[in-house]
């Protein structure tokens, strides 16, 4: 994955006013990724159980973050030569710890976006432990 697609996608998050809008973007991102990776990588080198459970946790994070406040805008994707499953896993993990780093400046913050910076964290944590020692992501988590 070129560093200049990542680094559209956070121009294009950065414009967005709220930690919340934010956040809903980056979780989107995540899940369009997942959702639009070329079938040939469709596994990366994970299980399809466990890349169905990442789809899923970044799905319900971003209805989690649209219930608490964050008004749906898709993030704008490119995707090109994407040319082995680990380049796709690593746009993603890149992602992951752009959501997690996701600050606020508000006294009190969100509990949905504390839950969400948590979310992203816990799967980079899964995704890092699948990869090292053999342990399902799921269960990770």
């Amino acid at each position: 994955m070129r560093t200049t697609n990542l680094h559209l996608i956070e121009c294009q998050v950065a414009r967005r006013v709220t930690p919340l809008n934010q956040a809903w973007s980056w979780a989107n991102a995540i899940h369009t990724t997942i959702d639009t990776a070329p079938t040939k990588f469709c596994c990366w080198d994970l299980p399809q159980q466990q890349l169905a459970w990442l789809a899923l946790e970044t799905h319900w994070a971003c209805e989690d973050l649209a219930d608490a406040g964050a008004w749906p805008s898709d993030v704008e994707l490119d995707l090109p030569n994407i040319e082995s499953p680990c380049q796709v896993r690593q746009f993603v993990e890149s992602m992951l710890r752009r959501l997690e780093a996701l600050c606020s400046t508000d006294v009190e913050e969100s509990p949905v976006l504390v839950e969400t910076r948590a979310l992203a964290r816990a799967c980079l944590l899964a995704l890092q432990s699948d990869r090292r020692d053999g342990v399902p992501a799921v269960e990770a988590a």
